[in-house]
């Protein structure tokens, strides 16, 4: 299984940042993640792609459009919202055949308009392959309160 890094969290842990809001922990987290692949691994901003289905609230967009970040919407299947991952799997080998050598990749814990919840196994999964440094933030401002994760209470 490919592990996962995150910004200053040990492999396999989480970190955070709390907010007011989704819109500016959405602008939050990709600043962090643009900051830190920067750096980490000398990439321009051109080189960074922030990936996210198309029920990703809005406020994804326009933080790539303040970061300078390029955003790949996902399509999704009408009657279940997941993510349409043969899709997925073309737009992103184009994105990385044009000199694309980052994701960061923005699921949702209920979209705004469908209450979705994004998967993240499969496209994962299916980034993995690409083997390229992967950021993930959870957009959970609608249903970080409805959908907790409760292993931990076992």
């Amino acid at each position: 299984m490919p592990t996962y890094e995150f910004c200053g969290a040990e492999p396999r842990e989480w970190d955070g940042y709390v907010s007011s809001g989704g819109t500016e922990s959405n602008l939050q987290a990709l600043w962090c993640y643009r900051n830190e692949l920067r750096a980490r691994y000398k990439l321009n901003d051109d080189e960074i792609l922030v990936v996210c289905s198309e029920g990703t609230h809005y406020s994804v967009a326009k933080a790539c459009n303040i970061l300078n970040l390029d955003q790949l919407v996902l399509n999704v299947v009408d009657d279940t919202r997941s993510i349409y991952l043969a899709r997925a799997a073309m737009q992103l080998r184009k994105k990385v055949a044009s000199g694309v050598r980052a994701l960061i990749i923005v699921f949702n814990m209920g979209t705004t308009m469908f209450g979705s919840v994004d998967d993240p196994d499969g496209l994962l999964d299916l980034t993995a392959t690409f083997e390229l440094p992967t950021r993930v933030h959870v957009d959970a401002a609608f249903g970080g309160f409805i959908y907790p994760r409760q292993d931990h209470l076992r």
